[in-house]
């Protein structure tokens, strides 16, 4: 039971983990993330196996991050998920060396991201993978002025003259979606 325990526990966590885009160039902080939430993960699958006396399912969230639980059964009966958005048109590779050079959107996706509270944070997780806490938030923010992010707040600036700050990002992520 216990090889059965880990196994699922560890399926969990990399459907958790590889939805997280940046994590592929921090392998170091991956595992540090697998351990730092594997007992309460393997909670989680322990309560389901003896709610329901089997071992649980589990299904990517197709249009996002998460996943769903359940047994066999009940992931079958899960409707089909609606339509994904289209992809965002290509970032050319100007686009994206622009979007590293602009100082301005790097300290809004900063300011958006970055709060001193969450700063303490960084250190920790920094500390733990070898790093300085501004290199691992510079690596963030690189992730996100190339991925889709740093789209969305091109295009809220291009309608409202100003990037979003942090309690617009979702308005900001509507906005894009609709294109």
């Amino acid at each position: 039971m216990d090889d059965e325990l880990r196994a699922k526990t560890d399926e969990m966590l990399e459907i958790l983990l590889e939805q997280q885009d940046h994590l592929h160039e921090l392998p170091k902080l991956k595992a540090v993330l697998m351990e730092e939430y594997r007992p309460g993960i393997e909670e989680q699958v322990r309560t389901f196996y003896a709610e329901h006396g089997e071992w649980p399912v589990f299904k990517r969230n197709p249009n996002g991050i998460g996943l769903t639980m359940g047994t066999q059964a009940e992931i079958d009966q899960l409707l089909p998920p609606p339509p994904s958005p289209p992809p965002p048109s290509p970032i050319s590779e100007e686009a994206r060396r622009i979007g590293r050079e602009d100082k301005e959107l790097r300290t809004a996706l900063r300011n958006a991201h970055f709060s001193p509270r969450r700063m303490e944070g960084v250190e920790i997780w920094a500390k733990r993978i070898g790093i300085t806490p501004e290199e691992f938030v510079d690596r963030e923010i690189d992730g996100r002025v190339d991925g889709s992010e740093g789209e969305v707040f091109r295009v809220f600036r291009a309608n409202h003259g100003r990037y979003p700050d942090h309690s617009e990002i979702n308005e900001a992520a509507e906005e894009w979606s609709k294109g």
